[in-house]
């Protein structure tokens, strides 16, 4: 049965496309009527999606986060230097042991539990929290290591992160595996270089490093590479460099199991992170400094922890050649002297321990940790341990919830008591809750609303003269609407997100990219009032989103300071101008013969299709030519040229001539590349690269094709092979250099496809000269390589099958080790030109791409969707969220709209982009105006390649829609650099 949501998505997108598509110039202006309709579509978009939630029993949802542990000294009648005695742990830690709080495995006497995600049998303490007589307390760092895996306890300071058991390794320090006392022993020495050297000769071993920028960047931390000695020191590595039996720990030493070896060696990353460390994990395993002094690794680390003093830890686990975190948090220390004196000690959590508890009408309300324990209103909690004695081990009570009304608020704190009763002994122990309600987000509601308004308001006369203005500011709004809904069903559909932050980042881009874009408006356009009121809204708007969620991250604060910045900066130009009335100019004599032009072409006002429409007509009926006045001294005439109207930084960008940017394209294409190879492929300082690139690079692309145009017909060949150099280059060698095809798969199209446009306006502008087939190949070869390429990897992948069942079975086995049956990049290519090929694979890798496929294809085999959250599974996608971000289309837009809203989603932005487009770049054109409908293109030509991708269409690429991307901050940043080239760059007038 259709979906209600999937029907009202669809009509309303459709009747959005519509309308947009009727505002292009050249036709009669919109209503006033039909221009509210049109603005008042993304909000109602909005509210036509809320009754799917209410159907579906989404809302009113509570959600229980366990955000810490506090142990409370009630009672310092000892003084200061009295120990807190912590009971439960002497049974497994000995007698007079009471550590505060123990962090690990779930075995003994554990508060946190950090389990070894391989499932490795792993016993003690990663982080122990000990308080001695005379008031100072210590943490204990340790590490933990067997047969199946490691866990690593570290801690972050001033001078970053330090991890339990680390050795630093300077030039000359030697360092050995297995017996390292015997005669027998092999010792490396180390080169800061990044390589190990055999102490008695032999072939250096390299490691794969990075140099880092400058010298002073280190890309590469643990995070990102380590590098196991075990395979490094490997004698016998097969053909692509791997040790099929890697180093074994020690295989001499007496009751010793062989086990491969654990030790592996990282850099420290970030700035100045170029010291390397090794981790001995290994028994015997030393490390020798160059005077000669020996190293016996300890594995355990003691960090003191004042009063009043914090101390941020983190516990990673080995997975393959990174360290993955799997829990962070803040072990405090606090004495309070009002209105008792007390010593508490806190352990919170940075994610906090999610436990859905049911509806807000009928809440689970009782603890239960044991399968007989386990009823209809019980619920669990894992992360928290078992110290003998408490009530997470033993169950001995409920936690009270019951004694709140949990539909009154949206959240609440509350701690509950481990030991029994509040305040039975000196010391109380506590768990701290948040319980939310997941209800209607009424404030992103109004808000949608309201922006809609605001932006109407100011602009409603405005945009019958620029209508340019009013189709990116009602696409822009019904983007971050849709972004809003994605946002939504993404935290219903996966409690692991935080849904503050998903909240906050859609309300505050909700706001804050609509006055961004107003704010850029002519001077005459934007008038005091107008910029003040929309800065008071603004302001109103954040605090109220604040209010509620709290304090912004950071891509939050940087839009808000942004829209707030750009709305200031046009109140205090406009307070502060003193520009007196300009002097009529004279009246210009109009030619007798001269035929007026449409009167449609002047409807727009945009300097571009008028002057078009006047070169025609000068051409047709040459104007004659008036008689010289007397000039007059009292009274000059000036013309003022549009370069003088913009600012001084706007003319610095725009009025460059298109040579400057193929200087611009080689430089930026040099630096991503540098970057590339330094390992920065997507990020740098936490900043999507593609935010900065991808605007330079449609900036020179739309350069030189305005060159292209400019330019004689015979002369455009040469600057057609320009094009197809600066495309292999810019796009080509780029997506090599950093590893990631799909950045050429979804930028190349629009590219593609304006450059097809533009030739096809040059054949109109130049029919008396028809440009020959050598002319056009240029122009046309991106288009038809896209096409050709499609056709390649069919035929490719078609005549590579893997074995049939009926196969020798080596054939089989030796087919499902090649890189090409386990290279994730050819089994999505596999599933696109032959889906049936995947399960005659037979491998893990092969096993869950199928698994994607299948799952892709039940998200997306609807029409009009199931509902807007409704209850889906997302099995895989849930794995670091990609359901935000690379499978977005079909988790959110697809499984809750069907596949029609999809396309209705697809029309609005192609409506969009053909109505800004639509008789405002003539030909030939300048570089502003290129690059804008470059931009606008590529919002289009991303979403309809992630789209198709999410069909198994196309080849898939980790990419994202622009703006739709709710987890993804680089995504807003990118986004709106694409909606200011659009609005500056088409809009954009010849200077004088």
């Amino acid at each position: 049965m259709p979906s209600g949501a999937g029907i009202a998505f669809t009509l309303l997108s459709l009747l959005l496309a519509v309308l947009l598509w009727r505002s292009r110039a050249g036709r009669e202006p919109l209503s006033p009527a039909w221009l509210r309709l049109r603005s008042a579509i993304p909000p109602l978009l909005l509210v036509a999606c809320i009754p799917s939630g209410c159907v579906n029993e989404r809302f009113d949802t509570l959600r229980l986060y366990a955000q810490g542990m506090a142990v409370t000294q009630l009672s310092m009648q000892g003084g200061r230097a009295q120990p807190v005695p912590t009971p439960g742990c002497e049974a497994y830690f000995g007698a007079g042991q009471n550590p505060v709080f123990v962090v690990g495995p779930a075995r003994g006497c554990v508060d946190l539990v950090v389990q070894e995600p391989a499932g490795a049998d792993l016993n003690g303490a990663l982080v122990r929290l000990d308080h001695q007589a005379g008031g100072d307390a210590t943490i204990r760092l340790a590490t933990l290591t067997g047969s199946g895996g490691t866990l690593i306890a570290a801690q972050d300071g001033e001078e970053g992160r330090t991890y339990a058991g680390a050795v630093p390794l300077n030039e000359g320090d030697t360092i050995c595996l297995n017996r390292c006392a015997t005669p027998q022993a092999r010792w490396w020495t180390f080169r800061d270089d990044g390589s190990l050297e055999p102490a008695g000769g032999g072939e250096a071993r390299e490691l794969r490093t990075r140099a880092g920028l400058f010298g002073s960047i280190q890309p590469y931390g643990p995070a990102n590479r380590i590098h196991r000695l075990g395979t490094i020191l490997c004698d016998q590595p097969d053909s692509s460099g791997n040790c099929a039996n890697p180093l074994l720990a020690d295989p001499a030493r007496p009751g010793e199991v062989p086990r491969p070896a654990q030790s592996f060696l990282f850099q420290k990353g970030g700035f100045g992170g170029h010291q390397w460390f090794a981790m001995m994990l290994d028994p015997g395993a030393r490390v020798r400094h160059a005077d000669g002094s020996a190293v016996d690794p300890s594995l355990v680390q003691a960090v003191p922890l004042p009063e009043n003093s914090s101390r941020h830890v983190a516990i990673l686990a080995v997975r393959g050649n990174t360290l993955r975190e799997l829990r962070s948090f803040t072990l405090g220390h606090q004495l309070i002297e009002d209105p008792t004196a007390r010593r508490r000690f806190t352990l919170a959590l940075d994610t906090p321990e999610l436990i859905p508890i049911g509806h807000c009408a009928r809440p689970l309300s009782r603890l239960a940790v044991a399968p007989d324990q386990a009823s209809p209103e019980a619920f669990a909690i894992t992360a928290f341990g078992n110290r003998p004695g408490s009530v997470i081990s033993s169950a001995a009570a409920g936690m009270p919830i019951d004694q709140f009304n949990l539909c009154r608020g949206t959240s609440f704190d509350f701690r509950a008591p481990l030991d029994g009763s509040a305040t039975a002994g000196p010391i109380q122990r506590q768990i701290d809750f948040r319980v939310d309600r997941m209800g209607i987000p009424w404030l992103l509601v109004i808000l949608a609303f309201a922006v809609a308004l605001v932006v109407h308001t100011s602009g409603e006369a405005y945009w019958s003269v620029h209508r340019l203005d009013g189709q990116i500011l009602v696409l822009t709004q019904y983007l971050l609407v849709v972004r809003t809904l994605v946002g939504i069903d993404g935290v219903f559909a996966d409690p692991a997100i935080d849904w503050r932050t998903i909240y906050g980042d859609v309300g505050t881009a909700m706001v804050a990219i609509p006055a961004i874009l107003i704010s850029i408006r002519r001077r005459a356009d934007l008038t005091l009032t107008t910029a003040a009121a929309l800065a008071a809204f603004v302001a109103v708007a954040l605090a109220s989103l604040w209010w509620w969620l709290g304090p912004p991250d950071l891509i939050g604060q940087l839009f808000a300071l942004l829209a707030l910045g750009a709305l200031g900066l046009r109140i205090a130009v406009a307070f502060t101008a003193d520009r007196p009335a300009r002097p009529k100019p004279a009246p210009t004599p109009a030619p007798t013969t001269a035929p007026e032009p449409a009167k449609e072409a002047y409807l727009e006002r945009l300097p571009s299709e008028v002057e078009a429409e006047r070169e025609r007509v000068e051409v047709a009926v040459p104007a004659p030519t008036p008689e010289p006045e007397p000039e007059s001294a009292s009274e000059p005439t000036e013309q003022v040229s549009p370069s003088a109207e913009r600012p001084f930084l706007a003319r610095l960008v725009l009025d460059r001539s298109p040579d400057f940017w193929l200087y611009l394209l080689g430089t930026i294409v040099a630096v991503r590349i540098l970057l590339g190879l330094l390992g920065y492929r997507e990020r740098i300082f936490g900043i999507a690269l593609s935010a900065v690139y991808v605007p330079l690079l449609l900036a020179c692309v739309g350069a030189l094709l305005a060159q292209a145009e400019a330019a004689p017909p015979e002369r455009r060949r040469r600057f057609g092979l320009i094009f197809l150099a600066a495309l292999g280059v810019g796009v080509g060698v780029v997506a090599l250099a950093i590893n990631d095809i799909g950045f050429a798969l979804v930028h190349l199209p629009p590219i593609a496809g304006v450059a097809l446009w533009r030739m096809r306006r040059w054949r109109r502008h130049e029919r008396a000269t028809p440009p020959s087939w050598k002319d056009k190949l240029p122009w046309t070869l991106p288009a038809a390589g896209l096409v050709a390429g499609y056709l390649l990897l069919w035929g490719m992948i078609a005549l590579t099958p893997p074995p049939s069942a009926e196969a020798p079975l080596e054939e089989r086995v030796a087919y499902a080790v090649e890189d090409r049956s386990t290279d994730p990049n050819w089994l999505r290519l596999r599933a696109v030109f032959a889906p049936s090929q995947i399960a005659e694979i037979g491998n893990r890798a092969a096993a869950i791409q199928l698994d994607q496929s299948l799952l892709l294809g039940e998200l997306t085999g609807t029409l009009l969707g199931r509902g807007w959250l409704y209850p889906v599974d997302l099995g895989s996608f849930r794995f670091q969220a990609t359901h935000l971000s690379d499978y977005l289309s079909a988790s959110h837009i697809m499984a809750p709209f069907g596949r029609l809203g999809a396309i209705a989603f697809l029309l609005v932005l192609a409506a969009a982009a053909g109505a800004a487009v639509y008789h405002r770049v003539p030909a030939p054109a300048p570089w502003p105006q290129l690059a804008g409908a470059l931009a606008i293109w590529t919002l289009f030509g991303a979403a309809a390649y992630m789209i198709l991708a999410n069909l198994l269409l196309v080849p898939f690429t980790g990419r994202n829609i622009y703006l739709l991307a709710a987890s993804s901050g680089g995504d807003l940043i990118e986004g709106l650099a694409l909606l200011l080239m659009a609005r500056i760059g088409i809009a954009y007038r010849r200077a004088g």
